[in-house]
C-alpha cells in the first residue's frame, strides 16, 4: 500500500466515523426529544474530537445532527441558535485534548478524564446559553436581577443537560475502551486453547 492510498483509505475511515456518529446522535436525539436538554450531542461532540483527528471532521458531527433534527424538531431564535449550535461544537476541542494527553502517555484517557470534560462542557453551555438567551430574548429585564431570574428559571433543566452529557460520555468513552481491550487481547490459537 503506498503512502497516497494509505492516506486515503485514513480520511475515508474518518468519513465513516463521522458518518456514523452522526446517524447514532441524530437517531438518539429524535429519540430522547420529549426530555428537555437531554441530548446526545455534547457527548458526540466530545467523542468526536477524540476519534477523529481532523477537526473540520469532528465538528462535523454536533453540528450535522443539529441541523438534521432542528428540521424536524423545530428552531428558535437564530442568535441563540448559533450560540447553541457553537456551545455544542465546543467539546470537540476538549476530546482532542484528551486525545493528545492519552497518546503521549501510550494509554487510554481515563473515565475520570472523559466525565471531567462532559461536565465542563455542560456547566459552558450553561452559563453561555443562558446568557444569551437573557441578552436576546423578552422574557428577562436588561438587569442583573433579570439574569439572575435566568439562570434561576434555567436550573432544573441543567440537571437534564448534565445527565445526558455524562451519560453518553460514559456510554461513548465506555464503548470505545471495551473496543480497545478486545482488539488488544491476544488471539488464542487451536494449539494454545487445547493446551
Amino acid at each position: 500500500m503506498t503512502q497516497r492510498d494509505s492516506e486515503s483509505y485514513r480520511l475515508w475511515k474518518e468519513i465513516g466515523r463521522c458518518a456514523g456518529l452522526v446517524a447514532l446522535g441524530v437517531v438518539l436525539r429524535w429519540q430522547f426529544s420529549t426530555i428537555p436538554n437531554f441530548s446526545p450531542v455534547a457527548a458526540l461532540a466530545l467523542y468526536a474530537g477524540f476519534v477523529i483527528s481532523r477537526r473540520s471532521l469532528a465538528l462535523l458531527v454536533p453540528l450535522a445532527t443539529m441541523l438534521i433534527t432542528d428540521m424536524t424538531l423545530g428552531g428558535y431564535d437564530t442568535r441563540l441558535m448559533l450560540v447553541v449550535y457553537a456551545m455544542l461544537a465546543m467539546p470537540v476541542a476538549f476530546g482532542a485534548i484528551l486525545q493528545r494527553v492519552a497518546s503521549r502517555r501510550g494509554a487510554m484517557v481515563t473515565g475520570s478524564a472523559s466525565v471531567a470534560a462532559a461536565l465542563a462542557g455542560s456547566v459552558a453551555f450553561f452559563v453561555v446559553t443562558n446568557f444569551a438567551c437573557w441578552l436576546w430574548s423578552p422574557w428577562y429585564e436588561s438587569t442583573l436581577g433579570g439574569l439572575a431570574a435566568c439562570y434561576a428559571a434555567a436550573l432544573p433543566f441543567f440537571r437534564y443537560t448534565i445527565a445526558g452529557d455524562v451519560g453518553f460520555t460514559v456510554l461513548l468513552f465506555g464503548a470505545h475502551a471495551v473496543a480497545v481491550a478486545v482488539a488488544r487481547r491476544p488471539v488464542r490459537t487451536v494449539a494454545n486453547s487445547a493446551a
